[in-house]
């Protein structure tokens, strides 16, 4: 994603350097798109540094949810829900979640009410398959 960006306003300062104004214009934009991916790459490498999710003795710790561990009593239910390709370990909570921002609150609450629980969680972006996190989970709760 970083090289066709650099590319990108590589070519941006080219159209610039031009003096044409629909190129200037063109050019700024292809700067403005590299910032954006460059900084949308740095902050992903960033949070890719720390462990997304932990399962312990304890309960499950989903980053990306909070940094608060569900304690396995916490889930009265679990199961794992299809949404067209993609798999999702649903929890059903006994206490009402926490999120970390408005995003997840907003996103947990479409996710309720569509079935999905109150945590939904994947393992897009790890390095982990999902069948890896269920069977884990398994040793401590049941998975419907």
């Amino acid at each position: 994603m970083l090289i066709p960006s650099f590319l990108l306003a590589v070519l941006g300062v080219l159209a610039i350097l031009d003096g044409d104004v629909i190129f200037g214009f063109v050019g700024l934009l292809g700067i403005v798109a590299f910032a954006t991916a460059c900084s949308l790459v740095i902050g992903r490498m960033r949070r890719s540094r720390r462990i997304e999710i932990e399962v312990s003795e304890d309960g499950l710790c989903w980053r990306a949810w909070s940094d608060d561990v569900i304690a396995w009593h916490e889930i009265r239910h679990a199961e794992v829900r299809r949404q067209g390709p993609m798999r999702h370990l649903c929890l059903w909570l006994n206490r009402e979640p926490e999120f970390r921002s408005h995003f997840a609150t907003y996103g947990a609450a479409k996710s309720k009410t569509m079935g999905y629980g109150d945590v939904a969680i994947n393992t897009i972006g790890t390095d982990r398959r999902f069948d890896d996190l269920v069977d884990t989970v398994r040793r401590y709760v049941t998975v419907g």
